[in-house]
C-alpha cells in the first residue's frame, strides 16, 4: 500500500472498518422507557456543569450499549495547524485515561469524522497507536460524530473488551446521545459567551463610572480654583470705579469689565451647579423678585454680545410690576439663554 494513503484508506483496506455489519447483526428491541429516564437524568445534569453532564452522558452510554468503556472526545488544537482529540469524559475500563490527547487523523474518531457518519471498527488497537495505553484488549469500537456548527465538536464512542458486539440499536442510541451532547455543549458555550460579555460590559460600566467620577472631581476643582482670584479682581474693579468717577470713558470701560466679570462668575457657578446636579446636591433658594429686574439683568448680560453682532433686542414687559416667588438668578439664566 502506498505510503501516501490516508489513515481512513489504510484501515478500510485492512478491513478494520466493519460498519456494514451493524445492519446485518440481530438487533435487540429498543428500551424507550430506559432512554427517557436517562434523558431526564441528563437534563438534570445540565443544571450543574457541562463536565458533569458529559460524565453522566458517558456513564449512560456505557450502560445502554452494554460496553466495557465509553467516552466523549472533543476537538482540541495544538498549535495553529494540528488538530487533536481530548478524552474529556471517560467511563469503564478506560476511566483512568481521562484527559488523554490523541491526533485526530490517527484515531478511530478521525475515521468517523472523515466519513461523516457512525463507524464500527474491529480490533482498533492493531491500527491506531493512540489506543496503546489501553491495558485491556479492544474487540470493537463504535464511534459517532458529535455534530456542531460550523464543524463537528468531537466524537462519542463505546468499546467492547470481550465478545460483546454492537448492533444498529446501539448505533441509534449513541447517535441520539451525540445529538444531545451537541445541544448541551452549544448551550454551555452560549452561556459562557454571555457571561463573558456580561463581565466585559460590567468592566466598561465601571471604567465609565470612574471616568465620570474623575471628570466631576476635575470640574469641581476647576470651579473652585477659578473662583479664588475673582474676589480680589472684583474688589479692584469697584475701587477703580470710585477712583475714575470723573472720567466717563474709564467708567464705561470698567463697566464693561464688571459685566464680563459677572458673566465669568455665572459660568463658574454653572460648572459647579452641573456637578451638584449629577450628585443630587443642587439646592435652589426661593425668594420674591420682580420680573422686570430679572429681564433687565438678563438683557444686560447679553447686550454687549448683541451689539457686537448688530442684533436688536426688543423687550416687552407688562405695564405693572409682576412679582415672582422664585430663584432670581436661575430665572435670569433661563431668560438669558432663551
Amino acid at each position: 500500500m502506498s505510503g501516501q494513503s490516508s489513515p481512513v484508506d489504510r484501515v478500510q483496506v485492512a478491513g478494520a472498518v466493519i460498519t456494514a455489519q451493524l445492519d446485518v447483526r440481530a438487533r435487540r428491541s429498543p428500551d424507550y422507557a430506559a432512554e427517557n429516564e436517562t434523558l431526564h437524568a441528563l437534563a438534570q445534569a445540565l443544571t450543574t456543569s457541562h463536565l458533569a453532564m458529559l460524565q453522566k452522558l458517558v456513564d449512560i452510554a456505557l450502560a445502554l450499549c452494554g460496553a466495557g468503556s465509553a467516552g466523549v472526545s472533543l476537538c482540541a488544537y495544538e498549535g495553529p495547524a494540528r488538530t487533536s482529540f481530548r478524552w474529556i469524559a471517560v467511563a469503564g475500563r478506560c476511566a483512568a485515561l481521562e484527559g488523554h490527547l490523541v491526533a485526530t487523523d490517527e484515531s478511530p474518531g478521525g475515521v468517523a469524522i472523515a466519513l461523516n457518519s457512525p463507524q464500527l471498527l474491529t480490533i482498533p488497537k492493531r491500527y491506531f497507536d493512540c489506543l496503546a495505553r489501553i491495558v485491556s484488549d479492544v474487540t470493537e469500537e463504535l464511534v459517532v460524530p458529535v455534530p456542531g456548527t460550523p464543524e463537528v465538536l468531537g466524537v462519542l464512542w463505546v468499546m467492547s473488551h470481550d465478545s460483546h458486539r454492537f448492533d444498529s440499536e446501539h448505533c441509534r442510541i449513541l447517535t441520539s446521545l451525540a445529538n444531545f451532547t451537541c445541544a448541551a455543549l452549544t448551550i454551555a458555550r452560549s452561556k459562557a459567551d454571555a457571561e463573558a460579555r456580561a463581565v466585559g460590559a460590567e468592566t466598561v460600566r465601571n471604567a465609565l463610572s470612574k471616568a465620570e467620577s474623575a471628570r466631576d472631581k476635575f470640574i469641581a476643582a476647576l470651579g473652585h480654583e477659578l473662583r479664588r482670584p475673582l474676589a480680589p479682581i472684583d474688589s479692584a474693579l469697584q475701587a477703580a470705579q470710585k477712583l475714575a468717577s470723573g472720567s466717563p470713558a474709564v467708567l464705561s470701560a470698567l463697566a464693561l469689565a464688571n459685566r464680563q466679570m459677572q458673566q465669568l462668575k455665572r459660568i463658574i457657578s454653572d460648572l459647579l451647579d452641573a456637578e451638584r446636579c449629577r450628585h443630587g446636591k443642587l439646592s435652589v433658594r426661593l425668594a420674591s423678585a420682580l420680573l422686570g429686574d430679572i429681564v433687565k439683568d438678563a438683557v444686560g448680560a447679553v447686550n454687549e454680545v448683541a451689539l457686537h453682532h448688530r442684533h436688536r433686542l426688543r423687550v416687552m414687559l407688562p405695564p405693572y410690576p409682576v412679582t415672582d416667588f422664585a430663584n432670581a438668578g436661575r430665572l435670569t439664566q433661563v431668560v438669558q439663554t432663551s
